[in-house]
């Protein structure tokens, strides 16, 4: 190997040695701005703590709901059964007043009847 070729490699070993330490270099101080192991650590259970705290007040929110619905359904049965309770207590009455009412109908038409046949011997006694 001759001297200028021998220049020529080592300046060429030297350019690509330079390209790669700025490269190095370059890799070196990102990772110099990145946060640590430490730092992600304490990242990552921080948001594994918020993630739970969620997941708690969402399960905490969804129960309330579900108890509030499940009081209403009730009221809303208890209504219902009250409502009916009432119905056939109101339908009972309605049949005992129908009937008292029959009653009373035939106590009239038969006085009625009395009225037109006592009206009708006095106007035998008036000719």
């Amino acid at each position: 190997m001759d001297s200028e070729t021998k220049n020529y490699v080592d300046a060429r070993t030297e350019a690509t040695r330079s390209q790669n330490e700025a490269q190095f270099a370059r890799i070196m101080a990102k990772l110099e701005g990145s946060p640590t192991s430490e730092e992600l650590r304490k990242s990552l259970t921080a948001q594994r703590n918020w993630i739970v705290g969620s997941a708690i007040a969402l399960f905490t929110a969804s129960v309330t709901v579900l108890a509030f619905g499940g009081d209403r359904f009730d009221s809303g049965v208890a209504a219902a059964t009250l409502a009916f309770e009432n119905s056939e207590e109101a339908r009972e009455i309605a049949d005992d007043n129908r009937k008292d009412i029959r009653g009373i109908k035939d106590v009239l038409e038969a006085m009625t009847e009395n009225l037109r046949a006592v009206v009708a011997i006095v106007n035998r006694k008036d000719e």
